[in-house]
């Protein structure tokens, strides 16, 4: 292949149409993880095909330039259009991505057939009042080989009053490739004990079977109440045996139980753990994190793999202590080995923000207690050991 006349002039037409074409992959984001509205004709690769027509030539035949496609969909810009099948065939036998922001309306069923969902192994799709889990529900089952899926939902409180009415039953979902999975509910106007109560989350979930799970992220918009989550979650274990590594939990409160220490201990293979409240509700999460202390006389240590964790809630009299004593259990000199049980891993990073912690509130022996674990060489973020971390804590605290 040849460059023409008119694209002569331009020394990058000059080399050949392997180099070019590896340039154009190498310099265009396939993950499109910006979230910028920009249009799709002012977006790679639709832009390098308006430069030469050697350029076009190059573009429309390098697979690697189509295996992900990203849409602005709004009011005067439909959803999914025919051209998504035409883009994904010039991807060739290439793994597929889809990210979507639904800025007025979801995905009609017309819609959902044009998407070549068995070639997907990568979704992001960031949803509207119309985009809820019934969809979603319809979605996955078509797309048996994901990898990765960012969702962002809406509730759907008559999907999840229709769950309950069939105690829970729903046609199981298998997918076996799934390693992350990152779930944004937008929570809705129904309120109990001042949180909103998004049924949905646990609804979602009590269909899925997901063997090959290493990051799960449930994150609700605003405060949400959910009481059965802690039991859903355990079920969900139990049926894929997943090996999670990194659990990220925001602004969901469940009641104080025994399912989630139960889930936890189906997971020996989690790394990261993150709990985070909303700093007008607190969670007492403090408590959750006494209960996965390492304990000397056991040889049944609950998550004996953690390596981080992150807390994000309000400040009671003795959740210093208590988140403390977890990570001091879990800490201990490079030399010496404390524990009966072999393998246990020790806490490398843990970061603790209090949303009602004032300047100068730490108590000495807490905050010696602390500096210890900064000294034995723990990466240790705790905002009031320092005055000058605590401008900038709580606006971390709400993101």
């Amino acid at each position: 292949m040849k460059p023409n006349g008119r694209a002569k002039s331009c020394p990058i037409s000059r080399l050949p149409y392997e180099i070019l074409a590896k340039i154009f992959h190498l310099n265009v984001d396939s993950h499109h993880s910006s979230v910028t509205l920009t249009p799709l004709f002012q977006k790679p690769p639709l832009q390098l095909v308006c430069v030469s027509r050697y350029w076009r030539e190059v573009t429309l035949e390098c697979p690697q330039l189509w295996k992900a496609i990203d849409l602005d969909c709004g009011s005067d810009n439909p959803a999914v259009g025919p051209g998504i099948v035409e883009w994904f065939l010039r991807a060739g036998n290439c793994p597929l991505s889809l990210s979507v922001s639904l800025l007025s309306g979801g995905f009609a069923k017309c819609q959902l057939g044009l998407v070549p969902w068995s070639r997907l192994t990568s979704i992001d799709i960031r949803g509207d009042t119309e985009f809820g889990s019934p969809t979603v529900l319809l979605i996955l089952p078509c797309a048996p080989n994901l990898v990765s899926a960012r969702l962002e939902i809406t509730d759907d409180l008559w999907f999840a009053f229709r769950c309950r009415r069939s105690k829970g039953v729903l046609p199981k979902c298998a997918l076996l490739n799934l390693k992350h999975l990152v779930v944004k509910f937008t929570s809705s106007a129904v309120v109990e004990f001042g949180a909103s109560k998004p049924l949905t989350i646990s609804c979602l979930l009590q269909g899925l079977v997901l063997p090959a799970l290493e990051e799960l992220k449930l994150e609700a918009s605003h405060s949400a109440f959910d009481e059965e989550l802690p039991q859903k979650l355990l079920e969900l274990q139990v049926r894929s045996e997943f090996p999670l590594k990194y659990l990220h939990l925001a602004r969901i409160y469940w009641p104080e139980g025994e399912e989630m220490e139960q889930f936890l201990r189906q997971i020996p293979t989690l790394k990261s753990l993150c709990l985070k409240s909303c700093s007008t509700m607190g969670h007492l999460y403090a408590l959750l994190l006494h209960t996965i202390r390492y304990r000397i006389d056991t040889a049944d240590n609950i998550l004996p793999s953690l390596e981080n964790v992150e807390v994000y809630d309000r400040s009671i009299d003795h959740d210093d202590n208590l988140v403390l004593e977890c990570l001091e259990s879990r800490f201990w000199p490079e030399n010496y080995y404390p524990y009966q049980q072999p393998g246990l891993t020790r806490l490398k990073e843990a970061t603790m923000r209090w949303s009602e912690r004032h300047r100068g509130s730490l108590t000495i022996v807490v905050k010696k207690r602390a500096e210890d674990l900064r000294a034995a060489g723990m990466t240790l973020t705790y905002p009031t050991l320092l005055a000058q971390d605590e401008a900038n804590s709580w606006a971390m605290y709400d993101e």
